[in-house]
């Protein structure tokens, strides 16, 4: 991708053709995955109830499921994140720093929160997902992670 400040306006080139009407791009960052916790058990048994039921098996009555907590977090070791008003975009990212391969979105209702701090490697940003799961990314020097947090934090509230 190049310098740092290229990072939103390729990654919203390559966004562009899978965007909603009124999508807009507001942020973005390169991230080297640093590892997921594991859902909230209730969520995973839920899922499963939910699965069993759409397919006969019969194992009591399918409980209320909220969509939102079943989203989950495409991701890769090395990745480029688009933020939009609607989702997050994810892209593999190179060797080279060049976005390889949509891994997936994110669609923002499926975010309960975003934190910022700071490690001996630099900035970290951990997102928790509605499944209680939390994603912790390390953002790559020089990509203002200050605009993308406050661009998921803005996704979350709308």
């Amino acid at each position: 991708m190049g310098k740092p400040s290229d990072t939103l306006p390729v990654l919203t080139e390559l966004a562009r053709p899978g965007m909603a009407p009124g999508e807009t791009p507001v942020a973005a960052a390169k991230v080297n995955y640093n590892g997921v916790s594991t859902p909230h058990t209730a969520t995973l048994r839920a899922e499963m109830a939910a699965m069993d039921a759409s397919i006969g098996v019969e194992g009591g009555e399918m409980p209320e499921v909220d969509p939102d907590t079943l989203v989950g977090f495409p991701a890769a070791s090395k990745m480029a994140i688009l933020v939009t008003t609607e989702r997050l975009v994810l892209w593999g990212v190179g060797i080279t720093g060049k976005p390889q391969k949509v891994l997936g979105s994110v669609p923002g209702r499926g975010i309960a929160e975003v934190h910022h701090g700071e490690v001996t490697f630099g900035p970290l940003v951990r997102i928790v997902l509605k499944s209680n799961a939390s994603v912790d990314l390390e953002v790559a020097k020089g990509d203002d992670v200050d605009a993308f947090v406050a661009a998921i934090r803005a996704l979350i509230s709308s």
